[in-house]
């Protein structure tokens, strides 16, 4: 449909004046163009409005809207509601367009998480768990894990965070602490570490204990941050461990946290997986409201599963033997040979694991991957954002190490008693959200 200026200019003032037909031929005129960001606010406008025959537009604005971030669709909408607050039809419009829900919330010895406002968009799956306080305008997306027990996590405004990513403290040591607009590709960790403002941090980021993380960093994909580092403001970090690449001018900056939020707001489009629980023996077990188990599942006693985890038996079956605790977005899938894992061993978070053997009293680190084929034999500590090859065996008694892992030295004392540690924690964590959930 073809509009002249005079035209146009007509409409927008009917529109603002509140005549829906207005409304309805100018989303007919942005949508012929292909103009993403006008078709979706004049789509909003149009349904606020209560303009009828609307279904022949409806496709093109929500493709439209999945090409926006979504902190900027809720400010389309917003606008389009000429800046009301948000009511409950624009928002159900919203949740047109994007798989969003409610997060998740639970206690932690008697703390609600706090919000300085309630997430701007939760998708499907996300939790906010325990001693949490969430400053204004949270992106959190699909499955991503805010969990605060054994200490707390303060996180600023403007904080974005994506799909399968985790947000997590060290217990009675290290809490977490994030400035105000930050972003958090998917698949990431951050862990009892302190991050500044307007930092970016992209998909598959493993920050561990202790780190410091100055204002206007940019940390790139797959890098791990490890323990106790500290990161100079205004600069690229990347690697494992990662280390200084160059400066981080404006431009640099602002480019690629747009592409960062854009990457983030497509996992609001796809459609999400149901959680379901597959029957297990021991009632003692523990197994997280949002995590996703299916095909042969054996939960031995005590032994928990913990949120946002996905346990696939697939053509095979998963064992997981008593007081082990495979915790948050971990994801063990068996496509033949099937996994076990051991007595009291720890599974850190967005670990992956496929088809492999797992001894007991061992710990694999945040962000590992374990390839199908391998044996880790009892007493192994594999460090975090390490991968295993194929068919690779790990000598017990030992720390691993790696892309790919090697061996490094033998375990002490004090790492002995760090990973009996976690067994009693996570024992304890397993409980406490058994009662609430």
């Amino acid at each position: 449909m073809q509009q002249s200026r005079k035209q146009l200019k007509q409409l927008k003032e009917a529109a603002r004046n509140g005549n829906a037909q207005a409304a309805k031929l100018l989303l007919a005129h942005s949508v012929a163009l292909g103009h993403n960001r006008l078709s979706v606010a004049r789509f909003f406008q149009a349904r606020a409005l209560g303009a009828e025959g609307l279904e022949q537009y409806h496709e093109a604005a929500l493709a439209a809207a999945s090409r926006i971030p979504p902190d900027i669709v809720l400010s389309i909408a917003q606008n389009a509601v000429q800046g009301k607050a948000l009511r409950p039809e624009i928002r159900s419009m919203i949740q047109e367009s994007m798989v969003v829900t409610a997060p998740y919330i639970l206690p932690y010895g008697g703390i609600q998480p706090s919000f300085v406002t309630h997430p701007l968009i939760s998708g499907h799956g996300s939790s906010v768990l325990g001693k949490v306080s969430l400053g204004a305008n949270a992106t959190l997306g699909p499955a991503a894990v805010l969990r605060a027990d054994g200490h707390f996590v303060k996180i600023g405004d403007d904080f974005s965070i994506g799909r399968n990513s985790t947000v997590h403290i060290a217990h009675e040591l290290y809490p977490t602490i994030v400035g105000d607009r930050v972003a958090v590709g998917k698949k990431a960790v951050v862990h009892a570490c302190v991050v500044g403002n307007d930092c970016l941090i992209e998909d598959n980021v493993v920050i561990l204990d202790g780190s410091v993380v100055e204002q206007n960093v940019l940390i790139e994909a797959n890098s791990t941050v490890y323990p106790r580092a500290v990161l100079k403001a205004n600069s690229v970090y990347a690697g494992s461990p990662a280390k200084f690449v160059r400066e981080l001018t404006t431009r640099e900056h602002t480019q690629r946290k747009l592409h960062l939020l854009e990457r983030i707001a497509g996992d609001f489009i796809t459609p999400q997986t149901e959680f379901r629980h597959q029957p297990h023996e021991q009632p003692d077990a523990f197994v997280a409201r949002t995590a996703i188990l299916s095909g042969h599942v054996d939960l031995r006693s005590r032994s928990s599963v913990f949120y946002s985890c996905v346990l696939s038996g697939g053509q095979g079956s998963i064992i997981v033997h008593e007081n082990t605790n495979i915790q948050d977005n971990s994801r063990l899938e068996c496509h033949a040979d099937g996994i076990i894992v051991g007595q009291n061993t720890t599974i850190g978070h967005n670990v992956t694991i496929r088809d492999a053997r797992i001894g007991a009293q061992c710990l694999i680190g945040i962000g590992s991957h374990v390839n199908a084929g391998t044996v880790i034999e009892d007493d192994v500590l594999l460090a975090a954002g390490s991968t295993t090859e194929m068919n690779q065996r790990l000598e017990g008694g030992y720390l691993w190490a790696g892309r790919p892992a090697r061996q490094l030295g033998k375990l002490n004392d004090a790492k002995r008693k760090m990973m009996g540690d976690i067994i009693g924690q996570y024992c304890d964590y397993a409980d406490a959200y058994k009662l609430q959930q």
